[in-house]
């Protein structure tokens, strides 16, 4: 990857903690939609394919809220 931006500016180094805050926050979003559509999930746990029905989706509400998601309708 070009380590610079196409005006000729330095690219800033990605920030690992706001990567893995994304990459959660994209995580959540997407089983909140599965779990309100009624869909299950799936998941690699033990060495093995899991299918999670929606009715025991977790979703973490606070990172669906962390980066301004309207995604919870209260």
């Amino acid at each position: 990857m070009d380590s610079k931006t196409e005006n000729g500016n330095p690219r800033p180094e990605p920030d690992i903690e706001t990567i893995n805050v994304a990459a959660r926050s994209a995580v959540a979003r997407a089983l909140f939609m599965k779990k309100r559509l009624g869909l299950s999930a799936v998941a690699w746990k033990d060495g093995g394919i899991v299918v999670i029905p929606p009715e025991e989706i977790v979703v973490d509400e606070n990172l669906l809220k962390q980066n301004g998601n309207a995604y919870i309708v209260d």
